[in-house]
């Protein structure tokens, strides 16, 4: 999964499918193990490996760290950014 963090196209079906395994034993496994979805887990490691990339490179533009860990729309990535950490990329920055 970490791998497929910068990629837009990398998708939970696609890690499933590379696996070999059914989405719903996928399913079942991640859930056992993080309490999250295989969607969720994508998405909040995506978030972190974003925070991680901003904390790190301070003039670096919020827009390419949207690219950076999957994100092709920097507006979708900032309401997620808010929605995990409960301020925006710009506030985070501050």
């Amino acid at each position: 999964m970490e791998a497929g963090i910068p990629d837009p196209e990398f998708s939970v079906s696609l890690l499933e499918e590379k696996m070999g395994v059914s989405h719903a034993n996928f399913y079942r496994k991640v859930k056992s193990l993080t309490g999250q979805s295989g969607q969720d887990l994508l998405l909040s490691m995506r978030m972190k490996r974003a925070r991680q990339i901003m904390s790190e490179n301070a003039g670096m533009r919020i827009t390419e760290v949207a690219y950076m860990v999957g994100f092709q729309n920097s507006n979708y990535f900032g309401k997620c950014f808010k929605k995990a950490f409960g301020i925006t990329p710009t506030q985070f920055r501050k």
